[in-house]
C-alpha cells in the first residue's frame, strides 16, 4: 500500500497532461522513493531482542516484583525513570532506548508485552525461553519513526476486564508515586458491548501526518499539520480586535406591513464582544443594514398580493387593509375579515 501511494505521487508529479484551466500545485520533492517501500521489512521480536540488547533476561512481567526489578534495570543502565514508575511506562522506556533505535529502514516490532497493549488479544510467546504472555500486536517503524500500529482486538469480555484491572493496578504504583491518571480505566460500557459479542477483529492505524512528515523529510509534525496544532489554533492574541456576531443571536423577526403594503423589520438583535475598536461598529451596522434591506426587497418581490404580507399585523391594520382592498375591487371587507 505504501509503495502504491508513493508511486502514484511520483506519477502525478510527472504527469504533463493537464486540462486547460486546471491549476496544478507543485509537488515537493519526496524524501523517499516508491522502491524503498517494496522492502524487505525487518522484524524485531520485542522480548528476545530486548533481552539481547540488555545482556540479561527480563523478569516475569506478571510477577508482583516485576515493576521493582525493571526499575533496577533502568537505574543500572542509567536510563531516566518516568514520572510514573508503572510497568507499562518502564517497558516503553526500554523499548525507546534499545529497540526503536534499531529501527533503521523498514522495521516491524512484534509481540509486545501484554502490559503495553490492554485492548489487544494476547498469547504465550512461542519461545520456551520467554514463557510469558505477549500481545498480538505489531508496529511499523521507518527510520526510527512509528508509522503504523496494528493488533488483534481482545473480544472476550472476561479477559478484557482482567486487563483493565491490571492497568489500574499498574497505575496505583506504591512507593510514594502519584496515581497515573492516563492509565486505562475500567470501561463498563465497552465490556457490556463485548458481552453482546464481537467476532474476531483486527485493525491497524497509519498516522497520515507522520506519513507526510516521512515523505517530505520534515522533522517536526507542526510543519505538515493543515491547521496547526491545538495550542496554535486556540491561542488568540489579546491585542487582536474582534467583533463577534453569533448566528443564533442575530435574527430577523417576521415582517409586518402597514396599510400601504410597505414592510418593516423588527427584532434585529446584534451581540458584540467588548472590544476597544469602536471604529468597526458603524461599518458593521451599515453592512447589517444593507443585508436586511436586500432581504426585505427580495421578500416583497416574491409576494404576489398584499394579502400575504399582513401576517402578524394588528386588527386595526387588517381593517384598513380590508377597506383598501374593497376600494380596489377586492373582496367584501366583512367576508375577508371573517375568513382571516
Amino acid at each position: 500500500m505504501l509503495n502504491t501511494i508513493v508511486k502514484n505521487l511520483e506519477d502525478n508529479s510527472q504527469d504533463t497532461n493537464v486540462p486547460k484551466g486546471i491549476r496544478r500545485f507543485a509537488m515537493p520533492p519526496l524524501a523517499l522513493k516508491s522502491a524503498f517501500f517494496k522492502g524487505p521489512y525487518r522484524q524485531i521480536d520485542f522480548l528476545p531482542a530486548l533481552n539481547k540488547a540488555l545482556g540479561l533476561k527480563l523478569p516475569d512481567l506478571r510477577a508482583e516484583s516485576a515493576t521493582a526489578q525493571v526499575v533496577s534495570i533502568l537505574k543500572e543502565k542509567n536510563i531516566a525513570l518516568p514520572a510514573h514508575r508503572s510497568l507499562p511506562r518502564l517497558m516503553d522506556k526500554l523499548s525507546a532506548a534499545y529497540l526503536e533505535t534499531q529501527c533503521q529502514g523498514l522495521t516491524w516490532i512484534i509481540n509486545h508485552p501484554e502490559c503495553l497493549s490492554p485492548l489487544s488479544k494476547s498469547f504465550f510467546h512461542p519461545s520456551a525461553d520467554i514463557a510469558q504472555p505477549v500481545a498480538a500486536r505489531a508496529e511499523l517503524f521507518v527510520h526510527g519513526h512509528e508509522i503504523v500500529n496494528c493488533y488483534e482486538e481482545e473480544n472476550s469480555p472476561f479477559e478484557q476486564r482482567c486487563k483493565f484491572m491490571m492497568q489500574q493496578s499498574y497505575a496505583n504504583v506504591r512507593g510514594g508515586n502519584k496515581v497515573d491518571e492516563e492509565a486505562m480505566k475500567i470501561d463498563e460500557d465497552y465490556l457490556k458491548a463485548l458481552e453482546w459479542g464481537l467476532p474476531p477483529t483486527g485493525g491497524w492505524g497509519c498516522g497520515i501526518d507522520r506519513l507526510v512528515m516521512l515523505l517530505t523529510g520534515k522533522p517536526r509534525i507542526n510543519e505538515v499539520l493543515t491547521f496547526g496544532n491545538l495550542r496554535a489554533v486556540t491561542r488568540i492574541s489579546k491585542s487582536r480586535q474582534m467583533v463577534r456576531v453569533p448566528a443564533l443571536s442575530t435574527y430577523l423577526s417576521k415582517s409586518t406591513s402597514n396599510h400601504d403594503g410597505a414592510s418593516r423589520v423588527t427584532g434585529v438583535e446584534l451581540e458584540r464582544s467588548d472590544v476597544k475598536a469602536s471604529k468597526s461598529r458603524p461599518r458593521l451596522n451599515a453592512r447589517v443594514g444593507a443585508i436586511i434591506t436586500k432581504k426585505k426587497k427580495e421578500e416583497n418581490r416574491s409576494r404576489s398580493t398584499p394579502i400575504e404580507n399582513d401576517r402578524g399585523s394588528s386588527s386595526a391594520e387588517q381593517q384598513r387593509l380590508a377597506v383598501w382592498l374593497a376600494g380596489r375591487g377586492g373582496p367584501d371587507p366583512a367576508e375577508w375579515l371573517q375568513n382571516k
